[in-house]
């Protein structure tokens, strides 16, 4: 078996062949220097990198006539080897940028670049032209930045920020210069050189405004006696408009005179464990689990403790469901406790070259629902050289099985295998963690007569390479595999050599664990590639300024479903949210574009713009200005008589109270929450805010929008009625001032809510 080293992260898995540990040269450099200091050279010191790890040069260098940005990164990387290659990002004439990129691991100190020599000549000298721009390059600001002249072909003056982010650089370079063309497009589309991130705003004020803010998660027990802690944390870069945020919830459990067990574990509580004093008042004993889910934070607390008379039974958290991004629930008693299970989880989806086989891998850990057991699904496709891996494993409701490996298809040629369990018997009882129960050296054919063409791709198949089928093999096989389930989503588009001919890869099996497979194999320029992805905003303005539009990534459709992009925005003034979805749709959807106005002003705001179109990627409307442009922009009306709470809150309904003056020719407020189902997002929405009249819901019946299924359950008053209180109802003093902090707590935080795909 081959040695296999494994890089582990909650839920998923990285597999890195196992090499020697390499010694690489090291150096990180961002400066700005005029450009007759060049050709320049930088000092290098040594580390030892991980096993596995390659040694990266990475050269970047930014040209606005007179001066340069440079920025250099060498250390050790995770990432494939890569030839050493220059390219031109920019080529002027003004801005022009370079890069140069090498991955190696052939030798101890292989990344051996130390001067721009190795990025060639300078851009050639032009003429000058007849436009004039500011000229600046600078991390702290270009207020009254000198003018340059253009050089000729120069049609437009740049003014933006490019933001650079890797493991050490953190720069937010302003940048005023000369191009050839109008737009923010600086780096020609490119996002990523090596290990170092790129993003470029245009605008001061909007660059300015996208923050980098402290990102980690904590979550421990500690004795009391270890009060206070401190911590550190990692950094993330949020999106413009984004705010930062920060939650801390502490459980304490102590002493007094009431004696009651005590706990606070994630792993369990004894039975008939050691018992302490409450506190006076304590008038019973709380024994339950507390769930922290989100912000980063997966955990389920046992506690027991002291409680008072004022509490139920189970209601350590007095009725709190949220905590800044943390959903929090509790469940009590003792058997609770004992029945749930804790299971391996994570999914994992790879092409591999056989030649790595073994693979082997760990997961994340999740806690399961009461009655739940723990599921192992690995499935295998082998095509030629290569092998397609999924693999899948978690919680399920499905009856106890023993492990099972099945051949599905034995080849020649393409051949599927599967291993499935299902257990209960003890806590990460689903502890499948290499491919040797499905995976043997496979055996040597003789070649046989015929080529096909070999494909394993998400997104295309032309120009596939065709290689030289076993014996035995008769047809060639080309086809659109899907796999939905068990957190697997995947449509791969699959060519390769049969036995036989037909569509019938998996030999009419239809189930595997807790996915569903299907293929179809019409030709496959009848199916589309779609942009795919979600996107959740919420912010201020978002219904006036456009906000980037971008998804993760590409999915193969399957036959008939053409492509959508739906966007959804909801703006009551004070917030705003904005809902997005790419993907393929449901066979029968027909071509069309088309606006949708629920609410309009006076009151809050609610408008879709949706897309349904059938060529490749044709989904893609790369921000909001698809729908604001064609809002109607009426004059602001002046304040009215009717005051209203306003919220918008994403996964859950509103708890706002605080009132706010609605515009003018608003007669009513409105209170509901609208469930979107479909296009990956699953979502209860809630809304508070002005309503012009007439008095109906929201939605006006409504009950799809674009790709999302919509259900809206509402309530709305006359201003007449509205004074504030019958949001209010049954409210006792003490807990409607509870209730006001939590909303100005969640208020203050709702703006750090990072977007989600």
């Amino acid at each position: 078996m081959n040695p296999i080293s494994v890089l582990t992260l909650l839920g998923v898995w990285t597999l890195l062949p196992c090499v020697p540990a390499l010694t690489c040269r090291r150096s990180r450099i961002q400066t700005v220097r005029s450009v007759v200091e060049l050709p320049l050279e930088w000092e290098m010191d040594e580390t030892t990198c991980e096993a596995g790890e390659g040694c990266q040069d990475l050269v970047m260098l930014l040209y606005n006539g007179p001066q340069i940005n440079l920025v250099v990164i060498k250390d050790c990387v995770k990432v494939e080897d890569q030839e050493p290659r220059v390219t031109w990002l920019r080529t002027g004439p003004g801005l022009s940028v370079v890069s140069y990129i090498h991955v190696c691991r052939h030798g101890d100190l292989c990344n051996d670049a130390h001067s721009t020599k190795i990025l060639g000549d300078l851009p050639t000298p032009t003429v000058p032209g007849s436009l004039r721009c500011p000229l600046c390059l600078s991390k702290d600001g270009c207020e009254n930045a000198p003018e340059q002249v253009c050089p000729a072909g120069s049609t437009h003056c740049y003014n933006g920020v490019l933001r650079l982010r890797g493991e050490i650089i953190k720069t937010n370079l302003k940048v005023q210069g000369c191009m050839p063309q109008p737009d923010c497009n600086l780096l020609n589309g490119t996002k990523v050189i090596g290990t170092l991130y790129m993003n470029e705003y245009c605008g001061l004020q909007l660059g300015s405004q996208a923050l980098d803010c402290n990102s980690g998660e904590l979550d421990t027990v500690n004795n009391v006696s270890d009060l206070h802690l401190s911590w550190t944390t990692g950094w993330k870069t949020c999106e413009a408009g984004e705010a930062c945020y920060e939650t801390v919830m502490l459980t304490q459990n102590g002493l007094g005179n009431l004696s009651c067990p005590f706990c606070l574990s994630k792993d369990g509580c004894p039975q008939n464990g050691p018992e302490r004093v409450c506190p006076a008042g304590s008038t019973h004993c709380y024994s339950g689990i507390l769930s922290l889910h989100g912000g980063g934070i997966i955990s389920n607390l046992k506690v027991q403790g002291c409680a008072f008379q004022s509490q139920s039974d189970c209601n350590l958290l007095n009725g709190t469901q949220t905590i800044g991004p943390i959903n929090v629930r509790e469940g009590c008693g003792l058997q609770l406790a004992a029945e749930v299970l804790k299971c391996q989880h994570g999914t994992l989806e790879t092409v591999q070259d056989k030649s790595n086989l073994p693979l082997q891998w760990t997961a994340g850990q999740k806690t399961c629902d009461v009655g739940e057991g723990c599921q192992d699904t690995l499935m295998m496709i082998e095509n030629g050289e290569q092998v397609k891996l999924v693999l899948t494993k978690g919680c399920t409701a499905a009856e106890d099985q023993e492990a099972k490996v099945t051949e599905h298809r034995t080849g020649p040629g393409l051949s599927v295998t599967s291993y499935t369990r299902v257990c209960r018997e003890k806590d990460f009882c689903n502890d499948l963690s290499t491919t040797a129960p499905l995976w043997a050296p496979p055996l040597v054919t003789a070649p046989g007569n015929m080529s096909c063409p070999l494909c394993f791709s998400a997104q295309a198949c032309e120009s596939a390479p065709e290689q030289v089928c076993p014996a035995g093999s008769t047809h060639c096989y080309s086809g659109v595999l899907s796999l939905h389930g068990g957190g697997i989503i995947s449509n791969q588009k699959v060519q390769g050599c049969m036995s036989q001919p037909g569509c019938n890869l998996l030999n009419g099996i239809q189930k595997i664990g807790p996915m569903d497979v299907s293929e179809h194999c019409s030709p496959l320029s009848n199916t589309l590639t779609c942009y795919r992805g979600i996107m959740f905003k919420l912010g201020y303005g978002l219904a006036e300024e456009a906000v980037k539009w971008t998804v993760p990534g590409t999915q193969a459709c399957e036959l008939d479903e053409i492509c959508q992009e739906t966007l959804l925005l909801i703006d009551v003034g004070q917030k705003s949210a904005l809902l997005g979805s790419k993907g393929c749709s449901k066979p029968g959807a027909q071509n069309n574009v088309g606006v949708s106005i629920f609410s309009r002003p006076p009151g809050m705001l609610m408008v879709s713009y949706t897309r349904f179109c059938s060529s490749r990627l044709c989904n893609g409307a790369n921000s909001s200005s698809v729908l604001l442009s064609i809002l109607p922009h009426p004059d602001v009306p002046p304040p009215g008589d009717v005051q209203c709470p306003m919220c918008v809150q994403l996964f859950g309904s509103c708890q706002n109270t605080k009132l706010f003056t609605c515009p003018q020719g608003a007669t009513h407020c409105y209170k509901g929450d609208i469930e979107l189902r479909g296009g990956g997002l699953s979502s209860t929405v809630g809304i508070q805010g002005c309503m012009a009249p007439p008095i109906k819901p929201l939605l006006g019946g409504s009950k799809t929008i674009g790709i999302f299924s919509a259900k809206e359950i509402s309530g709305y008053q006359r201003d007449d009625e509205n004074n504030g209180d019958s949001l209010l109802d049954g409210a006792s003093t003490s807990s409607l001032a509870w209730m006001l902090g939590l909303s100005a707590l969640l208020s203050s935080l709702c703006a750090g809510i990072c977007p989600l795909c």
